[in-house]
């Protein structure tokens, strides 16, 4: 995911949206005898501050040929103007407008209008109010359209901070609704994700833990969900013809996702297969600018004096730590990759930061792995907040940690390169952990199977007659609710021992089930059973059976002869 850390300057607002009008500066008639009037709470819908009477410089310009020095102002106020960029006006009204090089304030004793110019690392910004119990929002325009988007903002005194975007109710999509401590704007071809969401409830987890683990957390995400790849874009202030692949960002009051295959779900028109996508969601990106979001804010819930730590290793890493810790399967895909890519190079940190370096993300994720399996998870949050209070990156590191970055990245790698082979044991756990559960049924086996021995020959030649190949069908089978024929994918089971065993839907119906080094594949007719190298083939309604040996021989042997072949190829 991109992710967008924005320093705010004086101000520290965000993001701007699509909006219905805009007017231009030679139409637009001054109102400094206009009585402007805001609520005492700032509103918290888009279509209300459409219709507010908000003030601007544009409406406190001063008279041409205004002389220097203190005069009445056109209100019957007063003036005090250094230059024409530089002056304070009094009005009749009790309101002050203050103009300072191009940054320019009105407030009255409730109320405070600000320029926002520059606040946003995207778009254009306009103007903040800030309102008396402690709110301010923004106004910002996203390039290349007529709208504007706002911004709302309030840290209350017991800690709690509120910090989210009003959208445009048409132009992002159409539909809006509320989960938990998600708004979410989206367009219809969004809607298994949003019902996965709201049926399945299974990001609340996900937010509890990293509050427990890290101190992470918000009362409202707002999320939009695009309708094309080329909205994506040109929400995200650039070309929306661009090549990029788009996945999402995040910008600490919103964020928003791409309509990629594997982000989206789309609706197979299947009620039962339907189910079970949502069910099963992966959430993974999702999850992962959930994480920029809440983390964004953390400094500012603090009360920090800075924007903490914002290097790619560490805002990547986090967001990427926290999805592996709550996806084992995820989590074995990571430390695969990384164990591919980059154990034996020892990439540094520094590179871990150029978004050019493919899988750059893998770097600060297995760092910060590494600093959690070894350290904990308290000390990376004590880390991280420290930064927050203007503390430099590498000394809160030696304070917390007790050595150098450095020194920790080599002796990082030296860790899994020493642990490598006992991790890489645990990647088939974790991935069936991570896999959708199946409960198993028993069934009963036809006349012909007599399951009673199980001595496999290791020799084509000792196949004499029928009986000496055993029936290697199995009683303890799945049954996919529905989804055979549909679906292919991963699932877990459980063994007649209760052991875990990783079981695999093919397209075509059948399926695959390896437990304790065998495996066996059960087909509408045919059942195959194989370990080391040696596979038996059980027909279900002819009774036959074949043994393949691992030089390729087979012997086939009739169930009503009761006779075998000789062993060919």
């Amino acid at each position: 995911m991109m992710y967008i850390y924005v320093l705010f300057g004086f101000l520290l607002f965000s993001f701007g949206g699509l909006a219905a009008k805009e007017v231009k500066d030679s139409d637009a008639k001054a109102r400094f005898g206009y009585e402007f009037k805001f609520p005492d709470s700032a509103p918290q819908t888009y279509l209300e501050w459409e219709s507010m009477e908000v003030p601007t410089d544009r409406d406190f310009r001063l008279p041409e040929k205004t002389p220097v020095g203190e005069s009445t102002a056109p209100d019957g106020g007063r003036l005090m103007v250094q230059s024409a960029k530089n002056y304070q006006w009094e009005l009749n009204n009790g309101s002050v407008f203050i103009q300072r090089d191009g940054d320019w304030e009105w407030k009255n004793n409730t109320h405070t209008v600000r320029s926002a110019k520059g606040s946003h690392a995207l778009w254009e910004s306009f103007y903040s109010v800030q309102f008396p119990d402690g709110s301010t929002v923004t106004k910002h325009k996203i390039p290349k359209t007529n709208s504007f988007q706002y911004s709302y903002k309030r840290k209350n005194r017991g800690g709690s901070f509120i910090y989210f975007d009003m959208v445009h109710p048409k132009d992002w999509g159409m539909e809006k609704t509320q989960i938990g401590v998600f708004d979410i704007t989206y367009s219809p071809n969004w809607n298994m994700v949003v019902e996965s969401l709201r049926e399945n409830n299974r990001i609340s987890e996900f937010l509890k833990y990293n509050e427990e683990q890290f101190g992470f957390h918000t009362e409202r995400i707002k999320v939009v969900l695009h309708e094309s790849k080329e909205k994506f874009w040109i929400y995200a202030g650039k070309d929306s013809q661009t090549k990029e692949d788009c996945t999402g960002f995040s910008n600490g009051s919103f964020f928003t996702l791409c309509p990629l295959m594997g982000i989206i779900l789309e609706s197979k028109g299947n009620p039962i297969y339907d189910s079970f996508l949502k069910k099963n969601y992966d959430l993974r990106a999702w999850k992962h600018d959930t994480l920029h979001y809440i983390q964004s804010q953390r400094c500012e819930q603090l009360g920090g004096s800075s924007s903490g730590l914002t290097e790619p290793w560490f805002l990547e890493g986090i967001a990427e730590l926290a999805v592996i810790q709550t996806d084992p399967e995820h989590k074995a895909n990571t430390y695969e990759r990384f164990f591919q890519k980059f154990l034996r190079k020892r990439t540094s940190l520094k590179e871990g930061n150029n978004p050019k370096l493919p899988d750059y993300r893998l770097v600060g994720t297995m760092f910060l792995e590494y600093l959690s399996l070894v350290y904990g998870n308290e000390k990376i949050r004590t880390f991280y907040e420290e930064t927050c209070f203007g503390k430099s990156t590498d000394s809160s590191f030696e304070m917390v940690f007790g050595l150098s970055m450095e020194k920790a990245t080599t002796e990082m790698y030296d860790y899994f390169q020493k642990n490598q082979s006992g991790f890489e044991n645990q990647f088939i756990v974790w991935r069936m952990i991570g896999k959708p559960k199946l409960q198993k049924k028993i069934r009963e086996l036809p006349n012909h199977c007599d399951s009673t021995s199980v001595v496999v020959p290791k020799d084509p030649a000792a196949i004499i007659e029928f009986a000496d190949i055993p029936c290697m069908m199995r009683n303890q089978v799945y049954d996919f609710s529905g989804l055979s024929g549909l679906y292919e994918g991963g699932f877990v089971g459980s063994s007649n021992k209760d052991q875990m065993e990783s079981v695999f839907l093919l397209k075509s119906a059948a399926y695959q089930i390896q437990s304790e080094g065998q495996t066996w594949t059960i087909g509408e007719d045919e059942e195959q059973w194989d370990r080391g190298g040696v596979r038996i083939v059980n027909w279900r309604g002819s009774g036959d059976r074949q043994m393949i040996f691992p030089n390729k021989k087979r012997v086939h042997c009739f169930f009503q002869s009761k006779t075998c072949s000789k062993p060919y190829e």
